[in-house]
């Protein structure tokens, strides 16, 4: 689950909740430390964003995370950066 810890399209479209919810399915390539995924909801509380739905996504891990499980798809949690 992917979390918009700013809000900002959450306050932008008027929910009371600034908390930014997603599930985004995919497939994790190890050699391009790379993510590509489909949209399949997003939220911000009560405030469904269907256009959304269907939308395609690529992320890159970041190889200079904060902590030690931030620097490789192996060992835990990862930092993503959206790849324009």
């Amino acid at each position: 689950m992917f979390t918009d810890y700013f809000g900002s399209i959450c306050v932008n479209f008027g929910s009371p909740v600034t908390v930014f919810t997603a599930l985004i399915v995919g497939t994790v390539s190890y050699d391009t430390n790379t993510f590509e995924g489909t949209w399949v909801y997003a939220r911000c509380g009560p405030v469904r964003f269907p256009f959304l739905k269907g939308e395609s996504m690529r992320l890159e891990s970041s190889a200079n995370g904060d902590g030690p499980a931030d620097d490789t798809l192996f060992d835990g949690f990862l930092t993503w950066t959206r790849v324009p």
